[in-house]
This record gives C-alpha cells, structure tokens and sequence, in this order.
C-alpha cells in the first residue's frame, strides 16, 4: 500500500515538472489586441490621418478614447479605409470614452479626425484595436 502512494506521489510530480516546459500555444479564436496613443492639432475645417494604419478583419472593433479642447467644438472620430472612406463618430462635448466603431470589411484602416468647428482643436488619446 505505501509502494502504491509512493508511485502515485512520483507520478503526480513528473507530470507538474514536465508540464512547466511546455509552451502555450494560441487557439484559432485568440488574436492580438493593439493600442496607441495619439495627439494631433487640426485646423479648423480640416482633418489629419494618425502616422500608422491596422488590418482589421470583418467585424472587428476599435475603440476611441480622447479628450480635446476648445471643449464645445464638433468633432468626428473615425477610421479611413485604403477606399478613403471615412467612417466616423461625432462628438461635441470635449471627450469621447469608449467610442466604437466596427468594421464590416477585412482592410487596412488609418485613425482619422475632422474638426467641424471655426477654431484650431487640440486632440489626445488612444485607440484599441
């Protein structure tokens, strides 16, 4: 009987030893979230791109979170697509939290933002994705 424990004691610990040196290795579902921040001064009436673009699958989502002044200015947060369509939210109280956009085509996308106000806007933040 102490043979048998003695055994299943062993057993037990070259499995928990054995099993340290294993990598993981990632699912078919898992996937690499990215975030980058952001600031940018835009004209008035103008818009800027962000400096680097994603690839994004269909149905990915990316969140926006920034803050800007002058506070009462109307903005729009948004991606642009290689087809330079822009996709955006609008925004004209100072901040967006968690603003998310899905994409419905696989595609490189660039963070983009337009100031719809009469005054230079200062933006910073991030962006999930």
């Amino acid at each position: 009987m102490k043979m048998r424990k003695y055994v299943g004691l062993m057993l037990a610990f070259v499995l928990a030893v054995s099993s340290l040196g294993t990598p993981a290795v990632a699912t078919e579902t898992e996937f690499q979230r990215s975030t980058g921040s952001f600031s940018m001064t835009i004209s008035p009436g103008k818009y800027k791109k962000a400096n680097t673009s994603f690839t994004l699958e269909a149905g990915e989502t990316v969140t926006i979170n920034a803050t800007y002044t002058p506070r009462n200015a109307s903005v729009d947060f948004g991606l642009v697509d290689a087809n330079n369509t822009f996709t955006y939210i609008n925004v004209t109280s100072g901040s967006i939290d968690d603003g998310v956009i899905t994409v419905s085509t696989r595609g490189t996308y660039t963070l983009a933002i337009r100031n719809n106000s009469s005054n230079q806007v200062d933006v910073s933040g991030f962006v999930e994705c």
